[in-house]
């Protein structure tokens, strides 16, 4: 099973990638309305230079990111994390998991107030 960075820069290439493609195809649909021509080689107009320039990019920037990013939410935690009764749990990684996922369920669909009086 790939780790968190490796999925996260996965997913970061795949739409990279395809936001730039599709980008060029936007741009080569709107310039074929104004009345440009598409050559034979390259019937879609798309410049696989630019795809492989934004591919690497993403491939070299991400890890980074990604780490910096980590490093802030557990150096920084955009919650307090509560001691005793904890409806959120840390795991080794340091990263926060929901306590069980039927309690949030609960919660999103019969509200708040049955979540507490349960617990």
């Amino acid at each position: 099973m790939p780790s968190h960075l490796q999925t996260a820069t996965i997913q970061a290439a795949i739409l990279n990638i395809t936001s730039s493609i599709l980008a060029q195809l936007l741009t080569f649909y709107r310039s074929s309305t104004l009345g440009a021509k598409s050559s034979a080689l390259n019937p879609l107009g798309l410049d696989f230079v630019a795809v492989l320039q934004y591919l690497i990019t993403c491939l070299i920037l991400t890890p980074p990111n990604f780490l910096w990013q980590e490093y802030l939410e557990k150096t920084f935690p955009g919650y307090p994390i509560q001691k005793g009764k904890q409806k959120m749990k840390v795991d080794e990684d340091g990263n926060v998991r929901v306590a069980a996922i039927s309690e949030t369920v609960r919660w999103l669909t019969l509200g708040r107030g049955y979540s507490k009086s349960r617990g």
